[in-house]
């Protein structure tokens, strides 16, 4: 064995080291506590998923989340998912789960442009409705409402329905709260 491979090799021997006593330090911890650290191997999920093959978009991006945040060290020091564990937890096998992993980027550029179009149908579809909504508005008799406080009451739900659709359409507060506005007086300057 030459001087590089001993090197390298002292290297992930020390990592292993660090990992064993991150885990060690981790069970102290939780003894000084009080609490036993759970077994990964022993514990038991109910998936979530009981389905198998073709799995829709926001179902991988669910199963992206879990890889994102549940991640070990690896031996090489690297952050990679815990494909196991969450294969138990989502009920999606560990090689499909590897694979989406693998083409994350991919998907991710999906769920940007899902997002981004299902905004404008959002958009389309909102403004559709308060095209509808302003129609019946125009057909309204006023006059008849003031006998009739049902339809009146109908009649001002619609009235602030439709605004409020128009604030959060065009990115305004829908909330009814008043804003207290001071005014300081100024005064100026005394002329010498």
């Amino acid at each position: 064995m030459n001087k590089d491979q001993k090197s390298m090799l002292d290297k992930q021997i020390q990592k292993l080291n660090g990992v064993n006593q991150d885990k060690e330090k981790a069970e102290i911890q939780a003894k000084s506590l009080g609490v036993k650290l759970p077994d990964e191997n022993a514990m038991s999920y109910e998936p979530l998923f009981e389905k198998k093959g073709q799995y829709r978009i926001d179902e991988k991006h669910f199963a992206l989340m879990f890889m994102e945040t549940m991640q070990k060290e690896n031996t090489d020091g690297d952050l990679v998912p815990r494909f196991t564990t969450i294969s138990k937890m989502l009920g999606i096998h560990r090689n499909t789960l590897m694979d989406w992993w693998k083409n994350k980027d991919e998907l991710q550029a999906q769920q940007s442009a899902l997002v981004s179009e299902g905004m404008k149908y959002v958009s389309s579809a909102l403004m559709t409705e308060l095209i509808r909504m302003l129609q019946a508005l125009n057909q309204a008799d006023y006059v008849s409402m003031i006998d009739k406080p049902s339809e009146m009451k109908n009649f001002i739900t619609l009235m602030n329905l439709m605004m409020n659709k128009v604030r959060l359409f065009t990115g305004q507060s829908t909330s009814n709260v008043a804003h207290k506005h001071q005014v300081a007086m100024v005064v100026p300057d005394e002329e010498e």
